[in-house]
């Protein structure tokens, strides 16, 4: 699903625009990225966790010439997924997978 997607799908669903949802997921992934970018770990309760994870260098092969070298570090961005959000992939059963949705992520507006 493309961002674009993402976007229509929530407009969809939520009933506000694509320009709102746009001004919304925009900073949000920008958050995230710059907690990334930071070594923070973001944690989104019933979704998972994304953390960074710093590998050290090695040594390693071209695998053309045999040749040894050495790979510098690298840092590579993770996801972990919770088990409630897991068990939910893949299930056909949709009503179950909205009330997870509902209950797991809105917000209730005790207020109307």
């Amino acid at each position: 699903m493309t961002k674009k997607e993402l976007v229509i799908k929530a407009s969809e669903k939520s009933g506000l625009t694509q320009t709102e949802i746009f001004r919304c997921i925009t900073p949000f992934l920008g958050a995230i990225l710059e907690a990334l970018h930071s070594n923070e770990t973001i944690i989104i309760r019933n979704f998972g966790t994304f953390y960074v994870k710093e590998y050290p260098a090695r040594e390693a092969r071209n695998p053309s010439t045999g040749e040894t070298i050495i790979a510098p570090p690298k840092k590579v961005v993770k996801f972990r997924i919770t088990p409630k959000l897991k068990s939910f992939i893949g299930k056909e059963n949709c009503e179950a997978v909205n009330n997870f949705i509902t209950s797991s992520f809105y917000i209730k507006n005790d207020e109307t």
